[in-house]
C-alpha cells in the first residue's frame, strides 16, 4: 500500500501495466485505503491489481535476500 500511496509517477510506471495515465489516475485517487480498492480506479482492473501485488512481493523478496550489513564495533 505504501508503494501505491507514496510512489511518484515514474516509480509507479515501472510496474508492469502501469504507464503515465494509470500513474496519474492512481495519484489522483490517493490515499488508497486498501489494495482491494485499486480496481475501483478508472483504468485499473484485476490484472493490474495482480501486477501491483506481484511487484510488491518481488520488492519484499529483494529486501529479504539482501545481505545484512555487518555490525560496526564500538571502537569504529
Amino acid at each position: 500500500l505504501a508503494l501505491i500511496n507514496d510512489s511518484e509517477k515514474g516509480e509507479l510506471a515501472v510496474i508492469r501495466g502501469i504507464g503515465k495515465s494509470r500513474s496519474a489516475a492512481i495519484e489522483k485517487a490517493r490515499p488508497i485505503e486498501s489494495i482491494e480498492a485499486l480496481p475501483e480506479i478508472k483504468g485499473v482492473g484485476l490484472k493490474i491489481l495482480a501486477d501491483v501485488v506481484d511487484h510488491g512481493k518481488s520488492m519484499d523478496d529483494t529486501r529479504k535476500k539482501a545481505p545484512a550489513k555487518p555490525a560496526q564495533s564500538k571502537s569504529d
